[in-house]
């Protein structure tokens, strides 16, 4: 009874950080979407360069970093905010072709909150980054919920979460990063 009860306090615990996942990937999903509504200005590429990092477990993982400058009613900004959420991961090719892309010209179309000028993006829409959250969060909630209402074998609901995760969200968080890519706006 005592190991049943820790494990349904552990399996609780997971569950809400999966929920809270979820809210901060929808958050983040939200945020993207709204910068579409934004205002468009011209602005000038300064840097923009591929990183190349060590994860937590000394892989290698991709981002690429930007600075660039734009102004607003007179009033000069500076930026390095790609997306929304953007962040590095190991999926090399993606960041090669976002630096391809980037690196095409020194004029980008740079987007910012009309009510706040100094909170700019390159680009809008979902990616990959919100999206993980979303779906992974709440693949992991639903198994977890799952444990806890059949109390049901782990080996099994491991599996489906596995294969929902391929068949699901692989597919939605590439569509989603070439999406985001291709909204960039760059003159050359």
């Amino acid at each position: 009874m005592i190991m049943e009860t820790v494990i349904n306090l552990f399996l609780i615990t997971f569950l809400a950080i999966s929920l809270g996942a979820v809210a901060w990937g929808a958050f983040a999903m939200v945020k993207c979407l709204k910068v579409a509504g934004w205002r468009k200005t011209e602005g000038t590429m300064d840097a923009c360069a591929i990183k190349e990092s060590k994860d937590s477990e000394g892989d290698p993982v991709w981002s690429v970093e930007v600075a660039y400058s734009y102004s607003v009613s007179g009033k000069q900004y500076n930026s390095n905010r790609v997306a929304y959420g953007y962040r590095e991961n190991n999926c090399h090719g993606e960041h090669s072709a976002l630096y391809a892309r980037l690196s095409k010209g020194r004029t980008v179309i740079v987007r910012y909150n009309p009510n706040d000028p100094s909170d700019a993006t390159l680009t809008y829409g979902l990616h990959r980054a919100p999206v993980m959250l979303v779906v992974g969060g709440l693949i992991i909630a639903f198994s977890i919920s799952a444990c806890l209402l059949v109390q049901n074998d782990m080996d099994d609901i491991i599996w489906w979460m596995f294969v929902i995760a391929l068949l699901v969200f692989w597919p939605l968080s590439v569509a989603a990063n070439k999406g985001m890519r291709d909204r960039i706006e760059i003159r050359e």
